[in-house]
């Protein structure tokens, strides 16, 4: 939050904002799944939901994708 607050919402300070939390991030290492690998998904949702939220609060619509099969067309 206090990489976004004062900045231009720009892809810069998304990607500063989403490192910062994939860095505080701690994943577990397992079978499934290595640390590294869930850190850098977490940048991945984190830049995702950041963008979307700057987005909505410019009153810009963020689509969620879901399969129409299971919820029908909206």
């Amino acid at each position: 939050e206090a990489i976004l607050a004062g900045s231009d919402g720009g892809r810069a300070a998304i990607e500063a904002a989403a490192a910062a939390v994939a860095a505080a991030s701690q994943p577990i290492d397992d079978v499934r799944a290595s640390a590294a690998y869930r850190r850098a998904m977490v940048a991945v949702v984190a830049r995702r939901a950041i963008a979307g939220a700057l987005d909505r609060a410019q009153g810009g619509v963020v689509t969620i994708p879901a399969s129409t099969s299971t919820w029908g067309s909206r």
